[in-house]
Protein backbone atom coordinates (compact mmCIF):
# COMPACT_ATOMS: atom_id res chain seq x y z
CA UNK A 1 0.00 0.00 0.00
CA UNK A 2 2.98 2.58 0.99
CA UNK A 3 4.84 1.57 -2.26
CA UNK A 4 1.62 2.64 -4.37
CA UNK A 5 0.79 5.60 -2.29
CA UNK A 6 4.57 6.36 -3.41
CA UNK A 7 3.98 5.89 -6.88
CA UNK A 8 1.14 8.39 -6.71
CA UNK A 9 2.93 10.67 -5.35
CA UNK A 10 5.42 10.62 -8.02
CA UNK A 11 3.27 10.62 -10.60
CA UNK A 12 1.83 13.51 -9.13
CA UNK A 13 4.49 15.25 -9.11
CA UNK A 14 5.35 14.33 -12.62
CA UNK A 15 2.26 15.66 -13.80
CA UNK A 16 3.14 19.11 -12.03
CA UNK A 17 6.06 18.97 -13.67
CA UNK A 18 4.55 18.81 -16.90
CA UNK A 19 1.63 21.35 -16.42
CA UNK A 20 4.57 24.34 -14.95
CA UNK A 21 6.71 23.31 -18.30
CA UNK A 22 3.96 23.71 -20.55
CA UNK A 23 2.76 27.13 -18.74
CA UNK A 24 6.27 28.35 -18.99
CA UNK A 25 6.71 27.22 -22.56
CA UNK A 26 3.25 29.00 -23.33
CA UNK A 27 4.47 32.15 -22.05
CA UNK A 28 7.71 32.04 -24.07
CA UNK A 29 5.58 31.43 -27.14
CA UNK A 30 3.12 34.44 -26.51
CA UNK A 31 6.08 37.10 -25.80
CA UNK A 32 7.46 38.36 -28.29
CA UNK A 33 11.24 39.73 -28.07
CA UNK A 34 11.94 43.87 -28.84
CA UNK A 35 13.54 44.24 -32.15
CA UNK A 36 16.05 46.59 -29.84
CA UNK A 37 16.63 43.33 -27.19
CA UNK A 38 20.31 42.09 -28.06
CA UNK A 39 18.53 38.37 -28.21
CA UNK A 40 17.10 36.81 -31.75
CA UNK A 41 16.68 34.19 -30.83
CA UNK A 42 14.77 32.37 -26.99
CA UNK A 43 15.30 28.75 -25.99
CA UNK A 44 12.43 27.33 -25.54
CA UNK A 45 11.40 24.17 -22.90
CA UNK A 46 11.52 21.75 -25.27
CA UNK A 47 14.70 22.33 -26.25
CA UNK A 48 13.94 23.46 -29.88
CA UNK A 49 15.46 27.36 -30.78
CA UNK A 50 12.98 29.88 -31.81
CA UNK A 51 13.84 32.23 -34.94
CA UNK A 52 12.65 35.44 -35.38
CA UNK A 53 11.50 36.22 -39.06
CA UNK A 54 14.62 38.42 -39.54
CA UNK A 55 16.84 35.25 -38.56
CA UNK A 56 14.63 33.33 -41.11
CA UNK A 57 15.18 35.73 -43.90
CA UNK A 58 19.29 35.80 -43.35
CA UNK A 59 19.41 32.04 -43.21
CA UNK A 60 17.37 32.38 -46.58
CA UNK A 61 19.03 34.80 -48.35
CA UNK A 62 22.53 32.60 -47.32
CA UNK A 63 20.65 29.39 -48.64
CA UNK A 64 19.58 31.17 -52.18
CA UNK A 65 23.43 32.20 -52.34
CA UNK A 66 24.81 28.92 -51.83
CA UNK A 67 22.10 27.20 -54.13
CA UNK A 68 23.37 30.07 -56.95
CA UNK A 69 26.82 29.08 -56.17
CA UNK A 70 26.25 25.45 -56.69
CA UNK A 71 24.20 25.70 -59.75
CA UNK A 72 26.88 27.77 -61.19
CA UNK A 73 29.48 25.10 -60.29
CA UNK A 74 27.19 22.38 -62.06
CA UNK A 75 26.94 24.53 -65.38
CA UNK A 76 30.74 25.31 -65.72
CA UNK A 77 31.37 21.59 -65.09
CA UNK A 78 28.88 20.53 -68.06
CA UNK A 79 30.14 23.65 -70.35
CA UNK A 80 33.33 21.66 -69.41
CA UNK A 81 32.49 18.08 -70.21
CA UNK A 82 30.84 19.27 -73.01
CA UNK A 83 33.90 20.99 -74.38
CA UNK A 84 35.95 17.92 -73.55
CA UNK A 85 33.89 15.29 -75.54
CA UNK A 86 33.98 17.60 -78.30
CA UNK A 87 38.02 17.57 -78.51
CA UNK A 88 37.80 14.26 -78.12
Amino acid sequence: MLKLKAQMKELHDDVMTLKANKSQRNHQETSQPSHNSPMRQTDRADGHRRIDAEELDDHLRALRSEINMLHNDVTTLKTSRSLNSRME
